[in-house]
């Protein structure tokens, strides 16, 4: 990680509001950087803290728990921090698909030249509602006294060049327009 470069004198970033939902009322450049109080206590900080981050690194980005001093703060005390092994987004998009009877193949093609782990989910015939993949919807089917049945089974894998979404329907209520919402990850799935 680099160093952070100058901030002007009266620099304050322009956010207020922290991920919990708490405000940061005021920022102050201190020796370890910007660091931002909520009123009370100092939540947020920017910039230098000797040792504060992974692997010894110096610099960086942290943000506490309510009640709890950025700058002595423990990762399990910590909302967010840059020393975290986030997943990063490298690329979101929709794909509208059709679902018939039978089965079904679509791709959704991706340059990354690696498997990426990714995040699905599929919109109802509406299109109101999403829901994750896998997806699957009981259909009518009668089976002695009993009815019941798969109606609908919608799930996805990723390989180096995309994304396949695999469909199976059997019962023709389920057949129709989807959308396919997804979030390719920087993390891999091999």
């Amino acid at each position: 990680m680099g160093t952070l470069g100058q901030s002007p004198p009266n620099y304050v970033p322009e956010f207020t509001q922290l991920v919990d939902g708490s405000n940061i009322e005021h920022v102050r450049k201190g020796p370890e950087g910007l660091v931002g109080n909520d009123g009370v206590t100092d939540r947020a900080l920017w910039g230098y803290q000797k040792g504060g981050f992974e692997d010894g690194d110096d610099f960086g980005f942290k943000i506490s728990k309510k009640g709890v001093r950025v700058q002595d703060a423990t990762d399990d005390q910590l909302i967010m921090s840059s020393a975290f092994d986030n997943f990063k987004i490298l690329d979101s998009g929709t794909k509208p698909i059709t679902v018939s009877v039978g089965s079904g193949a679509f791709f959704i093609p991706h340059p990354l030249g690696f498997a990426p782990v990714f995040i699905a989910y599929i919109t109802n015939v509406g299109g109101t509602t999403y829901t994750p993949l896998p997806f699957m919807q009981v259909g009518a089917t009668s089976v002695g006294t009993d009815t019941f049945g798969l109606g609908l089974l919608i799930d996805a894998t990723s390989s180096a060049t995309d994304i396949l979404i695999r469909s199976a329907c059997t019962d023709a209520a389920y057949a129709g327009d989807y959308t396919i919402k997804y979030y390719l990850l920087a993390e891999t799935a091999n």
